[in-house]
């Protein structure tokens, strides 16, 4: 068979053969620079949320002991991964494959509307920059823009039986799994079967009974996780709803990350009189879950006066207009700088681009090909899909990359609108108009929700860090710092803090210690800026000045129970330094009753009590250590010391015998035994030489003195 007789038996294969090859060059060349970006592989927000809770999933044999936050299929599917060894990078290739199955299958679905269309737009797909962006990003998007395209697939090959009811159905569980509002298109579709077939028929039931039984699952452990508190798929579901839908959707749209659990939170609690214990929860986690009520019974009083739902429809629905393609957590327009493929695709001035150049194109084609579009089936489907998409961010006013999944059918609607009304010029302008409208930046300032560039500064000097580019990192925390408002104050630490963390990490301590200090200046009622202080104090051995800084945050505290801690047990090691041994008892005892399980607090305040010659006791908080980390060598080292405090050298020795076992490189374990040995009239010149080749040169002088004669 000839390459002709190809073409003609199977017309398809070419365009998929074209859209394939597209396809993977692109994110062949895209990844190579990736790798070069600081943002490759480091996660944000809710990308740390998925992998945390899918990390959990894979270490608790696919059992999650908590509640859902984020609806749950992408985290399951994360999870597998890590559970068959496939890290990060294994994970991002997956995405990279969905989206170019994904554009295989766009063409797939579309080419039998439009072949010529179809093809053209499945490689501007394959090719849109947002979505390779996506791609190494850790979001769930990801799955759903892939279920998407394969339901589509479906909708326009759609007839009423029961094969096809299945498959939709299948695919219908998983999106409402992957994003819980696509339950919206579950009740449109239900209800396009009952009026088809003027009764609740056995399709309609059988759809509802395979859509709804995954959800119900997870629904009803969710419940049973939140004590009782009916939570569907989500339990962050009321609070998007109130950040949406409330009386002031100014503030709400606007809140920051690090404001959620500094003041958005802790204020909702405070108005819902939910009161938190400590063995209910730390202060550092958020239970959206028991907001759930409050939240949605807040959120319909402020609809109910009927300014407030008409007012957000509209300022959404100038948002959802907005071109701007920055996906929540991520400015694109600052990141893009990192990725050459990204520089040259997306533009800001004066044109968002190419959102803007296919957003008002595919809806001027459908008002003018309305009656066409709504009255033949395949094309209905497509719009009902389209509308499904969309509508969340007029009711929840998702990010764009919530609407994300919408954008293949817009640049297929656009492509036929460019290729049938090229020539019309007056189509052609008002197209035009409504780019400089609203695809420009002539209206971009008016624009709710923004990220702060700060803000984006700051994610890049953490991502630097975390690679140990410390001068990168540095860089852009100060820039960071230039671009702070004046209110910042709260994230102004966040920037001081990445910069002390840069010098610290490249040995310049005094470097740190000097950002810290401006830290506390900008920040005086901080008690976190305080605690970093202490213990860069700690480290160049100003125990005064660090013992003053871990007594003010102590007092500075509100009840974040991670600094008290770290505070307290700071504070205790400081005056041990300072052989104030009753107070650092004290502080570690304070430690241990709000963190039964602190090994280290444990291994501490038994080395103090050894030091004021209460052995025994010592001996019980070492064993304690023990337990709780057996893998630790020290609890097991001054364990030893302890028991030969006591004359008992058999023990002693035992215990070092742990503590090499654990550490085999651990040189004065190996001098206290060589020193026991001696003293119990053994051998221990061995042990003696082999700490002095691991680089503790006291044991050097006794090798001298008992060895070399």
């Amino acid at each position: 068979m000839n390459f002709r007789e190809v073409k003609v038996r199977y017309p398809f294969l070419i365009p998929v053969l074209v859209i394939s090859l597209v396809a993977i060059f692109i994110r062949l060349l895209y990844f190579v620079f990736e790798l070069k970006s600081p943002l490759f592989l480091y996660p944000i927000i809710d990308e740390s949320e998925f992998i945390h809770t899918a990390k959990i999933i894979a270490s608790n044999h696919f059992f999650n002991p908590e509640h859902f936050w984020h609806p749950p299929l992408y985290s399951w599917v994360l999870a597998f991964f890590f559970k068959i060894g496939l890290e990060l990078k294994g994970i991002v290739l997956f995405q990279f494959l969905l989206g170019v199955t994904g554009s295989l299958i766009l063409y797939l679905g579309l080419k039998n509307l439009n072949s010529k269309a179809a093809f053209i737009a499945s490689v501007i797909w394959a090719v849109y920059p947002v979505e390779l962006f996506t791609e190494t990003r850790f979001l769930s998007e990801n799955l759903y823009i892939f279920l998407s395209i394969c339901l589509l697939h479906q909708l326009i090959r759609f007839e009423i039986t029961y094969k096809k009811m299945i498959a939709v159905a299948v695919i219908t569980t998983f999106l409402i799994l992957t994003k819980s509002q696509f339950i919206l298109f579950m009740f449109f579709f239900i209800g396009y079967l009952v009026v088809r077939q003027k009764k609740v028929s056995f399709h309609s039931v059988s759809f509802l009974a395979i859509t709804m039984i995954l959800p119900a699952i997870v629904s009803f452990n969710n419940t049973k996780k939140a004590n009782g508190n009916f939570i569907f798929i989500s339990s962050n579901g009321p609070t998007n709803l109130y950040i949406g839908n409330s009386s002031d959707i100014k503030k709400t749209l606007n809140v920051r990350p690090y404001e959620w659990q500094e003041k958005f939170y802790p204020e909702l609690y405070d108005e819902a009189g939910i009161k938190f214990t400590v063995k209910d929860t730390s202060e550092e986690t958020v239970y959206p879950y028991k907001l759930s009520r409050f939240l949605t019974r807040k959120t319909i009083s402020d609809n109910l006066n009927p300014v407030v739902p008409v007012k957000n429809i509209l300022l959404k629905t100038f948002g959802l207009l907005q071109s701007e393609e920055t996906p929540r957590n991520y400015d694109l327009y600052v990141y893009k700088q990192f990725n050459p493929l990204l520089n040259i695709s997306i533009w800001k001035f004066p044109v968002y681009f190419p959102l803007a150049l296919i957003f008002y194109a595919a809806l001027l084609y459908i008002i003018i090909r309305r009656k066409f579009l709504f009255r033949i089936r395949p094309w209905f489907w497509m719009l009902v899909l389209l509308t499904i998409h969309i509508l969340p961010s007029i009711i929840f006013f998702n990010a764009f990359r919530y609407r994300l999944p919408a954008i293949p059918i817009i640049i297929f609607l656009a492509v036929l609108f460019y290729s049938e009304y090229f020539k019309n010029f007056k189509l052609q302008a008002i197209n035009l108009i409504l780019i400089i409208i609203f695809g420009t930046q002539l209206t971009s300032a008016l624009q709710i929700q923004k990220i702060p560039e700060f803000e984006s500064y700051t994610t890049i000097g953490k991502a630097w860090l975390k690679k140990d580019k410390t001068e990168n990192a540095a860089y852009w925390f100060r820039k960071a710092q230039r671009r702070m408002p004046e209110s910042g104050a709260a994230d102004n630490y966040e920037n001081y803090k990445g910069a002390a963390l840069a010098k610290e990490k490249s040995g310049d301590l005094q470097g740190a210690l000097s950002e810290l200090n401006l830290a506390v200046e900008k920040n005086p009622e901080l008690d976190e800026a305080y605690l970093f202080r202490a213990s860069i104090l700690y480290k160049l051995s100003d125990y005064t000045s660090a013992i003053n800084d871990y007594s003010k945050a102590i007092t500075l505290n509100k009840g974040n129970n991670k600094i008290l801690l770290s505070a307290i047990y700071g504070r205790g090691l400081t005056e041990a330094r300072l052989n104030d041994d009753k107070s650092a008892l004290t502080d570690l005892d304070s430690a241990i009753a709000l963190s039964p399980s602190y090994t280290e607090a444990y291994t501490n305040r038994g080395i103090v009590k050894a030091k004021l010659s209460m052995y025994n006791e010592a001996i019980s908080d070492l064993d304690v250590a023990t337990k709780l980390d057996p893998k630790d060598p020290k609890p097991y080292f001054n364990r030893a010391g302890a028991y030969a405090a006591l004359g008992n050298f058999k023990m002693a020795l035992k215990e070092l015998g742990n503590a090499i076992r654990v550490k085999p490189d651990y040189a004065q374990a190996y001098y206290m035994r060589g020193k026991i040995m001696l003293t119990t009239g053994n051998d221990g010149c061995s042990d003696l030489k082999k700490a002095n080749e691991l680089g503790y040169t006291l044991a050097k002088k006794e090798i001298d003195s008992y060895c070399n004669k």
